[in-house]
């Protein structure tokens, strides 16, 4: 007997997202870089370029980071004329103080033909990077919106799959989630303010790379001293959410949980609002067809990292309880380190520009293996919990004689 598949809707929906992440629907018509690393350079650089749709839309993300000279980027048809965008504004960007940055920028529509990406710099030193991609019709960013329903599933799995195995209270869970929530507005409290002249100052400074090490070390230990400084500041304040192991998991998985939660409905209204029509509509396609572009699969990376970010919460979260509740301050710097860790790589690729200009996957592999590890610790921690001491027998006292 054959057994009818009763959600094909959802079928469909899940096999449009494998068609859509094809290259052959959403890939760069140019990914190009430029290293001035030497003598200060004065110089132009021509890239041509194809756009092979009539009519078509394209969206150009730049990047320019120098420490001294400038540059000018422009983007010619044919006939060397620069190209407008949809307001008939000339398309001609010029960095300022050393930086540039455009993103969601859309140029056209333009017939088919041959274009020229130009990159001029005057005694310039730095970096510069640039990517133009063919905006596809509506129907390739369909299997976007499965990527926020998607961590919003994870989150659900982990959080529920946690309370049906652990029968743990689920006010443990609201209480991480209570945490994530003072850490992450501590952690932004300080970083809105602090983050672009502490950058600047370490960017001044130092060499590029020593500036991405240093920005990246900054950027992780913000979220190693105020998510898991709040944490142990909670432990300490409160002993009874280290009195148990089960307890402790159940406050990881709820401070994983809260932000796969959210990450997810926002990136679900974010597809939403980008298939509305409404004014602004356009540039989060426009970004989305950057993103799918230089990411085979890209609506399935974002609920995989959920995956990732949710067990090194947990772990993390476990070993600052399981600190208070042996004493060991040891404890306490491994889940520090971790975050720190994970979040410092974030920061890597946001300072290079990495989460731009490079397939998403790359940074999904390089905080995979906190993952992996973070499996085997909180099976260790489960089993290095100070046991709960047992209660003495009440002491009877002796029975007095009879007067």
């Amino acid at each position: 007997m054959t057994r009818r598949n009763r959600n094909p809707g959802l079928t469909t929906l899940f096999l449009l997202g494998l068609a859509g992440a094809s290259p052959a629907q959403a890939a760069p018509l140019l990914n190009v870089s430029g290293d001035l690393s030497g003598p200060p350079a004065t110089k132009t650089e021509r890239f041509p370029f194809s756009i092979p749709t009539a009519d078509a839309k394209i969206t150009v993300v730049l990047r320019v980071d120098l420490t001294a000279g400038s540059a000018t980027i422009r983007v010619l048809d044919p006939n060397d004329t620069p190209l407008r965008d949809p307001n008939d504004a000339l398309f001609i960007k010029e960095s300022r103080d050393g930086k540039l940055s455009a993103s969601d920028v859309v140029l056209g529509p333009r017939p088919a033909g041959r274009c020229t990406l130009e990159v001029s710099t005057q005694d310039a030193l730095g970096t510069w990077q640039a990517l133009l991609v063919e905006i596809p019709p509506r129907a390739a960013f369909y299997p976007l919106l499965l990527a926020g329903p998607l961590m919003i599933l994870v989150a659900l799995a982990f959080t529920v799959g946690w309370k049906l195995w652990s029968h743990d209270q689920w006010r443990w869970q609201w209480v991480g989630a209570a945490i994530w929530a003072v850490g992450v507005a501590l952690k932004f409290a300080c970083a809105i303010p602090l983050n672009r002249p502490v950058l600047h100052a370490l960017e001044a400074a130092l060499p590029h790379g020593a500036y991405v090490a240093a920005g990246a070390l900054y950027i992780g230990l913000l979220t190693g001293v105020f998510e898991i400084g709040v944490t142990l500041a909670a432990a300490l304040i409160w002993k009874k959410l280290a009195a148990a192991p089960n307890r402790a998991v159940s406050i990881g998985v709820g401070a994983g949980g809260i932000e796969a939660l959210l990450v997810g409905v926002a990136g679900l209204v974010g597809m939403l609002f980008a298939f509305s029509g409404l004014p602004g509509a356009e540039s989060v396609l426009a970004s989305a067809a950057a993103t799918v572009a230089v990411t085979p699969l890209a609506w399935l990376a974002s609920p995989l990292e959920r995956i990732i970010a949710i067990l090194c919460h947990t772990s993390s979260r476990t070993l600052v309880m399981l600190a208070v509740a042996r004493r060991r301050a040891i404890y306490f710097w491994h889940g520090f380190l971790l975050m720190t860790a994970i979040d410092a790589i974030a920061g890597a690729a946001y300072l290079t520009g990495a989460v731009t200009f490079r397939s998403l996957w790359w940074i999904e592999l390089a905080i995979l293996p906190f993952a992996i590890i973070s499996v085997p610790i909180l099976r260790w921690c489960l089993h290095q919990w100070p046991a709960e001491p047992v209660a003495a027998p009440p002491v009877e006292s002796p029975a007095l004689p009879s007067t």
